[in-house]
């Protein structure tokens, strides 16, 4: 998905009133940048000591302050955040206070989306450790925020390990079964994400993701059918995994790949015959398969 997209998606999990954004000011700052019509406190030496402060404090007000300072800058900022204020957000999301952990986890999205975060400067300042605990959190918001950090994150195999290493794969696969649409598509974006690493997809497999995967795929969110065919597929690049796959839920995966086939949406219906295509990795193994599962059609 593009930036533009997720923000969009984002969007649709908020709570926080944005009228809060133009009210917001504090005195521990002078606003001198003019960014779109706004005033924008700089990012310098005083008002990252006065960050800090508010971020370190035990008063739930003035954490939500600096959570806020963030939340409002992510909308309008045009160059890369400083690497000390991610410091701070390692306070901001351990907080216990559920309006600034969802505050903090949606401005870290948003900078992680428009590219003012270097995601390896995440894992790096050890702020994987929060962010995998709000995965635990009981309120929709931070699941999807959390899910959605996860999911940008996992685009390059260091990340992917640390991810999985670090305990986020059981969590996003029992967010993968949420009630809650937005939880349930980033969730299983992330997992996706995270299949493209060879060594996760072992770890996932460990984890009984097959049989996750699998069902999702009669999910009715096309969203959540196409990322779970998508990571299927990379699992099925590994022609070991076969067997244990066709074999989930009495052969239940050939069945409703092949009725994917005939999805309404496009990526859906390419995604299961770029499954079913990995699947099937030589002419000795297609007719050992129609001999097997006499309801399978040439594809």
């Amino acid at each position: 998905m593009k930036t533009k997209h997720h923000v969009e998606k984002l969007g649709e999990c908020e709570f926080v009133p944005l009228n809060l954004f133009a009210s917001f000011s504090h005195p521990f700052v002078s606003p001198t940048i003019q960014v779109q019509g706004f005033e924008i406190p700089p990012l310098g030496e005083v008002s990252l000591s006065a960050l800090k402060t508010l971020a370190f404090s035990e008063n739930s007000n003035l954490q939500q302050s600096a959570s806020l300072f963030y939340l409002h800058i992510s909308q309008y900022l045009n160059i890369q955040l400083p690497t000390e204020h991610l410091e701070i957000y390692y306070a901001l999301l351990k907080t216990s206070d559920l309006d600034v952990q969802r505050i903090s986890s949606l401005s870290l999205v948003t900078f992680l989306l428009k590219g003012n975060v270097p995601k390896e400067h995440v894992i790096q300042l050890d702020l994987l450790e929060p962010i995998l605990e709000l995965l635990e959190s009981n309120d929709p918001m931070v699941q999807c925020n959390s899910c959605a950090c996860i999911m940008i994150l996992a685009v390059s195999d260091t990340n992917r390990e640390a991810i999985a290493s670090a305990g986020g794969v059981v969590p996003l696969l029992t967010l993968s079964k949420s009630y809650d649409p937005r939880v349930q598509q980033y969730a299983v974006g992330a997992i996706f994400n995270l299949t493209q690493s060879e060594w996760v997809q072992q770890f996932l497999c460990r984890q009984g993701a097959i049989p996750v995967l699998t069902l999702l795929l009669e999910s009715s969110d096309s969203e959540v059918q196409y990322y779970s065919c998508a990571a299927l597929s990379n699992m099925a690049t590994n022609s070991q995994r076969h067997e244990v796959m066709l074999q989930t839920g009495d052969r239940f995966l050939l069945r409703i790949l092949l009725s994917l086939l005939s999805s309404s949406v496009d990526k859906v219906s390419n995604q299961a015959c770029v499954c079913l295509r990995n699947l099937v990795t030589s002419v000795k193994q297609v007719v050992k398969m129609r001999l097997k599962y006499s309801f399978l059609p040439t594809i």
